[in-house]
């Protein structure tokens, strides 16, 4: 459960943010995170982000991770479901 607190009051709403994508496809806002997530990889290949390319040896592909965020209007209602493909970083030498 999500709990969202402005100056006047704290509201409570079943919307949560997925932090894995399992959970964000088979949750109760699925068909949301879904439409969110295909946007997202038609974005990316439209800009041409990858491209296949053979790994050179001794070397690792950087892996990737789904981020999720639901984006909300001012009175607290939600305005659009976000899903952004990220690489790990931090995996990085």
């Amino acid at each position: 459960m999500f709990w969202r607190a402005s100056a006047n009051a704290v509201e409570a709403s079943d919307s949560a943010e997925p932090k894995t994508f399992p959970e964000a496809v088979n949750g109760s806002d699925q068909v949301h995170w879904c439409k969110a997530i295909r946007a997202e990889l038609k974005s990316m290949r439209l800009r041409g982000v990858f491209r296949a390319a053979k790994l050179p040896n001794n070397q690792r592909a950087v892996g990737t991770k789904w981020v999720f965020k639901i984006k909300r209007n001012a009175d607290g209602s939600i305005e659009k479901y976000k899903a952004r493909l990220v690489a790990k970083g931090f995996v990085q030498k």
